[in-house]
């Protein structure tokens, strides 16, 4: 609902206001009184009122001040907003005037509310808000169902539902209760602990091991299988060991020249060096090859030159410090070195 104000004074040719002044307001060109709202929310009404149904409808005050609200469509007294009305006043033997064709409504094109109670043919004329028919298509849209009580399908918004059969990869689709149930079982279960009705994640099945006639590829094995086929592949193992000299022999050489030809390269880079004292600087290596004294080459990747540094000492058999003279002083050093380590040929500590 919507109500619009209109207020003013009235006063005499001097400005002096004039009391009790009766008003009388008509629509626009006629003598058809017009309905008056006296608030802004209350009921109160000049048509609905005996005593002011036949007007005047109201009066002024003390200082000439008047004041009433007329109504929209959506009111019960209410009139389109391309309707204008008259004003006429009088204080009989002091003065009297009239002022005609009044906008109290805003200007512009007139809205009506919306009609739902023709939703097969609404009406497109665009005078209000929505058409008719856009309203209708709302109002039924809110009550449709994509599977009505009968099981026909209707599309709405483009949905469809989801089809087993095909393949598209169209993201339009919904999906029933039994594929959500089963979506929601699958998700939940493993192999050993399952819904029978939905049956095992997959089709994946347990391993029978005194079943080794089927050779369908669904099993899965547990940890305890696995445990206890390793064991006995190392008991084995133990036994060939055990049993072929020769073999352990060649064994025991591979794992000795396995151990001679530990080696690896490392990069030290600008950022890497430490200060030290005298103007020389170090880096630590942790090599983690477990080798006492290895050797040890420097190379100058600036000038693809090996180097001799200041100081190679081991500190661990997984680690060791090399020191260089600064050649760029008072600068920080810039040299970046390519190190390889490798067996010194001297055995590891028991």
């Amino acid at each position: 609902m919507a109500r619009y104000h209109q207020y003013g004074f009235i006063v005499n040719e001097a400005g002096e206001p004039i009391e009790n002044a009766e008003i009388t307001i008509k629509l626009a060109g006629t003598d058809v009184l017009a309905s008056l709202y006296y608030d802004e929310f209350g009921d109160a009404n000049s048509s609905n009122t005996v005593s002011l149904s036949a007007g005047p409808q109201l009066s002024t005050l003390s200082n000439g001040y008047y004041e009433f609200w007329i109504g929209d469509i959506s009111e019960q007294f209410g009139y389109r907003n391309d309707q204008k009305f008259k004003m006429e006043w009088v204080r009989i033997g002091v003065a009297h005037g009239m002022i005609d064709y009044i906008n109290i409504f805003p200007l512009g094109t007139q809205t009506d509310p919306v009609a739902l109670t023709d939703c097969v043919s609404p009406s497109l004329e665009k005078n209000k808000l929505i058409s008719d028919y856009l309203a209708c298509k709302w109002d039924t849209h809110v009550d449709s169902e994509i599977v009505d009580n009968n099981g026909d399908f209707f599309s709405i918004h483009g949905l469809d539902l989801v089809n087993v059969d095909e393949l598209d990869v169209i993201p339009n689709k919904l999906i029933n209760n039994f594929y959500g149930w089963h979506w929601d079982k699958h998700r939940l279960s493993t192999v050993q602990d399952f819904n029978p009705s939905a049956g095992p994640p997959h089709n994946m099945e347990q391993v029978v091991p005194l079943d080794g006639s089927s050779t369908l590829r669904n099993k899965l094995v547990s940890n305890y299988d696995i445990y206890n086929l390793h064991t006995r592949i190392t008991d084995l193992n133990v036994y060939v060991n055990n049993a072929d000299t020769v073999l352990q022999g060649q064994i025991d050489t591979l794992a000795s020249l396995s151990e001679q030809s530990k080696s690896g390269w490392w990069t030290v880079y600008v950022a890497d060096w430490v200060a030290g004292t005298n103007n020389q600087w170090y880096v630590d290596i942790s090599h983690n090859l477990d080798i006492y004294y290895p050797i040890v080459m420097v190379w100058d990747m600036t000038t693809n030159m090996v180097i001799q540094p200041a100081n190679i000492e081991f500190k661990t058999n997984n680690a060791i410090r090399i020191t260089i003279d600064n050649d760029n002083y008072p600068n920080a050093v810039n040299k970046q070195l390519a190190v390889r380590i490798a067996n010194g040929g001297i055995s590891r500590h028991p």
